[in-house]
């Protein structure tokens, strides 16, 4: 009876571990259902991108139910986006989004429609799912190419957009993320070159935005040498570049009323700015602040700034604005107003005004008295434009007679006209003195230079013939005009370099030439105010 009891132990017993044994064998023996998904995940990150392909179709086709498809769906998807397919990319990841609406890849799907969408130049919609990924992205840690990619496309449609600010702002957001993903990869060679090239891409783009358009010389020195630093090739010398900034750029779109510039002082933190039609300015350069100063005519047309004063004239009258107590006195004699008050110049005690109805108003800050010299003084006109003046010389640019320089040592006066043969027109619209030598800005002529000890006049044959503002700086003669931008005269080397609109200028209607440092101040009829960065060295 034992033995029987044996015998039936040990049969179900092997019957029992065969049946395992034998399911066991065919389980291991059935074909794996994932087997072409992960085949294909491998190809495709070695790069293989086209078997990889292959293989996600297939799996897709034969096993349609695994859960696997949905990010065989999204590789291929990536497949046609790394190809350069984006519409076919767009195509797998709308099918993606449509059957599996809570898959893993939910929110990188507005990363890649975004990237796709650019690549498309649907401009709009990238730009909506770029910012719907960057919202919801949270940690960028945990996907930084993405958010930093994000970020520089952000930015470059805020370029097309021309949102300079905007475009900064996603720049630095990028590299806020770059910089310690970079620390983070420098084990992987290849990785690492990638986000340095990336990083000197976007130095490149902040240095050219500050430089071109967001206007700030320092920060744009500072990233563009960054970028060169990092292996950038500048399409010309990064000195050449610098030498020709455009910092800062004042206009209507900054606070100003009239973009049409009359003059400028720069009074340390203070620029005072004069406008055709919108009055005076006090822009605060440390709070970018603009201020508008209530005077009794809005139509002004030049001003000098001493410690105390601001002195205007304008198209109604001549004013001085006493900056300690914000009030303005309407200069007047016998209750005449000076009206059609032009150019505005101090020599030592006495204010030079000039008008084109009553000649020059000379005013004197000590004894408070006015003096006009018109058409009965040595002047000979009362249609005075333009006026200059140092130690030694004064100097007059009338609309009819032509210029007028007194030697105030001396007393002698000379007169350079058409009719004593030195000029070849009368309309003298910008005369300055420079030694002993007299610019002369001749209207539809050009320039003429006027030797004060020989009396000789010689014609500079430049080709600019409205000639409205000099400057001098160091050798280099700086000359504005109407219509032709400015040229650079160097009187050692004889050479006459040229700046317009196409080497940077805001406008070819060059008004006024201010120097301060290693900045010129430019005033436009048109496009108000540009600073250019431009050394006295090289």
């Amino acid at each position: 009876m034992k033995f029987n009891n044996f015998r039936y132990y040990f049969f179900t017993h092997f019957v029992i571990v065969f049946i395992v044994l034998t399911s066991f064998a065919s389980l291991t023996s059935a074909p794996n259902p994932t087997l072409k998904y992960y085949k294909a995940v491998k190809l495709f990150e070695h790069d293989r991108l086209n078997d990889a392909e292959k293989y996600f179709l297939e799996f897709i086709e034969e096993q349609p139910f695994e859960y696997e498809i949905r990010d065989a769906i999204f590789y291929l998807g990536e497949i046609q986006r790394k190809n350069g397919k984006y519409e076919n990319a767009v195509s797998y990841y709308n099918k993606l989004d449509s059957r599996f609406p809570h898959s893993r890849h939910r929110t990188n799907l507005f990363y890649l429609y975004g990237e796709c969408y650019f690549h498309l130049n649907l401009i709009s919609r990238s730009s909506e799912n770029f910012k719907e990924y960057l919202s919801k992205a949270g940690d960028p840690s945990l996907n930084p190419a993405y958010y930093i990619n994000g970020n520089q496309y952000m930015a470059k449609i805020s370029e097309i957009y021309r949102d300079w600010k905007s475009a900064i702002d996603y720049y630095q957001q990028a590299l806020l993320v770059l910089d310690p993903y970079m620390k983070k990869s420098v084990k992987d060679k290849k990785l690492f070159k990638i986000i340095k090239d990336q990083k000197r891409d976007i130095y490149y783009s902040l240095g050219l935005l500050y430089a071109e358009k967001f206007l700030n010389q320092e920060l744009a020195h500072t990233y563009l040498t960054g970028a060169v630093e990092l292996g950038q090739t500048m399409t010309q010398p990064l000195s050449f570049l610098l030498r020709r900034l455009t910092i800062l750029h004042i206009g209507k779109e900054n606070g100003l009323p009239d973009d049409a510039i009359s003059d400028l002082a720069v009074d340390g933190d203070d620029v005072w700015i004069s406008t055709w039609g919108g009055g005076l300015i006090r822009f605060s350069r440390s709070s970018g602040k603009y201020t508008a100063i209530p005077l009794p005519s809005t139509q002004l047309r030049n001003l000098y700034v001493d410690f105390e004063y601001v002195y205007i004239s304008s198209y109604d009258g001549i004013y001085i604005f006493d900056k300690k107590s914000s009030r303005s006195l309407h200069l007047a004699k016998n209750e005449k107003t000076f009206t059609l008050a032009q150019k505005v110049v101090k020599d030592d005690r006495v204010i030079y005004f000039s008008t084109l109805s009553d000649g020059v108003i000379e005013y004197d800050i000590i004894k408070k008295t006015i003096t006009v010299l018109d058409e009965n003084s040595y002047v000979g006109s009362r249609q005075v434009y333009s006026i200059d003046a140092n130690h030694q010389y004064l100097a007059f640019g009338t609309l009819d007679k032509g210029a007028i320089i007194k030697d105030k040592t001396t007393g002698d006066i000379h007169y350079v006209n058409v009719e004593n043969n030195k000029l070849a027109g009368n309309n003298i619209k910008s005369l300055m003195i420079d030694g002993r030598y007299v610019w002369i800005g001749v209207h539809k002529y050009g320039i003429y230079r006027y030797d004060i000890k020989t009396k000789d006049c010689k014609f500079y044959d430049w080709g600019i013939p409205y000639p409205s503002t000099f400057s001098m700086r160091g050798r280099m003669l700086w000359i504005g005009t109407s219509g032709n931008g400015i040229r650079i005269y160097d009187r050692e080397k004889k050479t006459l370099e040229k700046l317009t609109v196409i080497e940077g200028l805001s406008s070819n209607e060059v008004h006024l030439l201010k120097m301060e440092g290693n900045y010129v101040w430019i005033g436009y009829l048109d496009q108000g105010i540009d600073v250019l960065y431009n050394p006295v060295n090289d």
